[in-house]
């Protein structure tokens, strides 16, 4: 009986963000995009709805996915920059700084990645602020965050061993 059930039951999604996600994951970028800024425009009218995971700047930082993956740079800027006025997040400094970079904007770049490099960053975040830097033309900024990243980097675990 309860496979009958289970076969017979049809389950309709309801939450824009999920309808979203499921709309790039079938490649209709443009679905995607009306359905997180329904998304959005629901988190503004309702602030309450934050406590339920609903998050400006991931919705921002998405919306600026997908324009990325357009090639739509100066969308995805203006994305990136909403998104920052929730989150400080250094993801979303990095992503603007390429974004920039793309642009041509190599002095307003420049600047946000050197207000990433000034907060804490994980090896990886480094790795990459590295190469960007060395993109730029800074090879010295680039090798300080590489010597960075490396001091910084997890040196693996160690077990005691109790030989006997």
């Amino acid at each position: 009986m309860m496979d009958e059930l289970r076969k017979g039951a049809r389950v309709e999604v309801d939450d824009p963000e999920l309808k979203a996600i499921q709309a790039v994951k079938e490649g209709d970028r443009e679905k995607a995009k009306n359905l997180y800024r329904e998304t959005l425009r629901i988190v503004q009218e309702n602030p309450e709805t934050r406590q339920h995971f609903l998050f400006p700047d991931v919705l921002h930082y998405e919306l600026a996915r997908l324009y990325l993956g357009e090639g739509k740079m100066k969308e995805a800027e203006r994305e990136l920059l909403e998104a920052l006025k929730y989150s400080d997040d250094n993801t979303l400094h990095l992503e603007l700084g390429r974004v920039l970079m793309h642009q041509g904007k190599k002095e307003a770049a420049f600047k946000e990645f050197q207000r990433v490099a000034q907060s804490s960053l994980n090896p990886s975040q480094r790795q990459v602020l590295a190469q960007y830097f060395e993109q730029l033309g800074r090879k010295d900024l680039a090798e300080e965050q590489r010597k960075l990243a490396e001091k910084e980097r997890p040196q693996g675990m160690t077990l005691p061993l109790n030989i006997r």
